[in-house]
C-alpha cells in the first residue's frame, strides 16, 4: 500500500502513518501462497480476534475483489449482531475511475452506515454525462 501510494498519491502518506495499515499479503503470503482468499480471509479474522464478540454491530467494508466481499462475511459471521454491508469497487479502475467510485461511496456512506439491514453493493460502471 505505501509504495502504490508513494507512486500515485504521496500527499497520502503522512495519512497511512497515523494509521494500523493491515497487510494480507504481507502477513499470510507465505502460509497460503497461492490462496488469496485465505489471504483476506485470515487478516479479517486476525482482526476480529481483537474485537469483543458483542462490540460489532455495523461492518462496512470497501474493495476492488470478491476476496474481500467474502473475508468481510466471513468476520461479520464471528459476530453476535453484526450487520455486514459490502461494497465492491471495480477490479483496476483508471485513477479517474477510482475517483468517481469513491466519490459515489462517500455520497452514499452515510446511508450505507445508517442501514439497519446487510447490503450487497456493486460499482459495475459509473454513470457517464453527456460529451461535450
Amino acid at each position: 500500500m505505501e509504495h502504490s501510494a508513494a507512486l500515485w498519491i504521496p500527499e497520502v502518506i503522512p495519512l497511512l502513518k497515523q494509521i494500523t495499515v493491515i497487510s494480507a499479503r504481507s502477513t499470510y503470503e507465505a502460509c497460503f501462497p497461492t490462496e488469496i482468499t485465505q489471504w483476506k480471509r485470515q487478516a479479517f479474522l486476525a482482526l476480529q480476534c481483537q474485537m469483543h464478540q458483542h462490540a460489532l454491530t455495523n461492518l462496512i467494508a470497501v474493495g476492488d475483489s470478491a476476496f474481500e466481499m467474502d473475508a468481510a462475511q466471513a468476520m461479520g459471521d464471528r459476530f453476535a449482531r453484526a450487520v455486514v454491508k459490502t461494497v465492491k469497487l471495480r477490479p483496476r479502475p483508471s485513477p479517474q475511475e477510482l475517483l468517481a467510485e469513491l466519490g459515489l461511496v462517500l455520497k452514499q456512506l452515510e446511508r450505507i452506515m445508517e442501514a439497519g439491514h446487510p447490503l450487497q453493493i456493486q460499482i459495475d460502471r459509473l454513470r457517464k454525462g453527456p460529451s461535450s
